[in-house]
């Protein structure tokens, strides 16, 4: 008898990008930078949010980015061609080459990507904890990782 077993899939070629912020105003601006310098790349990049009310305050924060700017996106419901994309579901549904993680766990796809984003969210000790753990688990499974 033979068991299926899943393929091991090698990370140590993508990158985890962690990101420091030290408060929600901060996170925020930099989510908006992020998704502007892919903007201005015509790079694909999809944002995975916890759920529904997440995602549609990421949508938010985009069309309100600048007082005369706003970036062009989707959301998973959307029936566009932009290159960022939100969603809820936990999976990369684009096949974007980056990733810009909001859940509160390590994003582990057997698809690659070339770059997930992760916040190091120093804004209070349990979301401190969090960003340690998914660091830890990151560099259990060899992904290259950098701070900023």
């Amino acid at each position: 008898m033979s068991t299926k077993t899943s393929p091991k899939y090698d990370h140590s070629f993508q990158k985890i990008v962690f990101l420091r912020a030290q408060d929600p105003k901060g996170k925020l601006l930099l989510l908006g930078q992020i998704c502007y310098l892919h903007f201005e790349r015509n790079e694909d990049l999809l944002l995975i949010t916890s759920d529904e009310k997440m995602k549609q305050s990421v949508d938010d924060l985009l069309w309100r980015f600048s007082p005369t700017a706003f970036i062009p996106h989707m959301t998973d419901k959307s029936a566009t061609n932009e290159k960022i994309c939100i969603t809820a579901t936990k999976a990369n549904i684009t096949h974007a080459t980056y990733i810009f993680n909001l859940t509160l766990e390590a994003l582990i796809f057997p698809e690659p990507c070339r770059v997930i984003y992760e916040f190091e969210d120093n804004s209070n000790p349990s979301r401190q904890k969090l960003s340690q753990e998914k660091f830890k688990l990151y560099k259990e499974k060899k992904f290259l990782i950098e701070l900023r």
